[in-house]
């Protein structure tokens, strides 16, 4: 499965959460964002 995939299925994967705390944001926001395809703009 793909992050993309898991994401869309609401599935939370260690590379989300790691991102996560290396962005500085939670787990489901980084989900969120790979589910939409990606961050725009760059706001949170």
């Amino acid at each position: 499965m793909t992050q993309l995939e898991a994401a869309r299925k609401g599935v939370m994967t260690a590379e989300m959460a790691r991102v996560a705390v290396r962005e500085n944001a939670t787990p489901a926001f980084i989900r969120d964002c790979v589910a939409r395809g990606g961050l725009k703009g760059g706001s949170r």
